[in-house]
């Protein structure tokens, strides 16, 4: 009797299939339409404080160090230099993802490393209301 188990994962949103790393199920997502630019409702114990708070997908994933997610959020529509993305590559320094900081760097409108704002320094990362 399976219901739901690793296997057949039950999927509510794009959260979710960031979260499990899970290609396949953000594509479908996007395919159907869901613009990767548009913030997502989010928790985390570590990296929200278990508060729910809004950031967008590409942030999501950099903070989750989902590197295929993020790869495949931007070869499908995410920019960099929306106002939401801006800060990806401090949440990859601050998660200590040099190279993905580096990578995003090189998009137009990437926060430089001397822009980022002081709560992209605090260990452990938590991302701000």
């Amino acid at each position: 009797d399976v219901c739901s188990s690793d296997l057949y994962p039950i999927t509510f949103s794009p959260v979710d299939t960031i979260a499990r790393g899970d290609l396949v199920g953000t594509y479908d997502f996007i395919r159907q339409g869901w613009d990767p630019d548009h913030l997502i409702a989010v928790s985390d114990e570590a990296l929200t404080g278990g508060r729910t708070m809004l950031v967008s997908p590409l942030v999501w994933a950099v903070a989750l160090h989902k590197r295929d997610i993020v790869g495949e959020l931007l070869a499908f529509g995410a920019h960099v230099a929306q106002s939401g993305n801006r800060v990806a590559p401090c949440v990859a320094d601050a998660t200590g993802d040099t190279d993905l900081a580096d990578l995003l760097r090189r998009y137009p409108g990437a926060m430089p490393a001397d822009a980022c704002p002081a709560w992209t320094r605090e260990t452990p990362l938590r991302l701000p209301d």
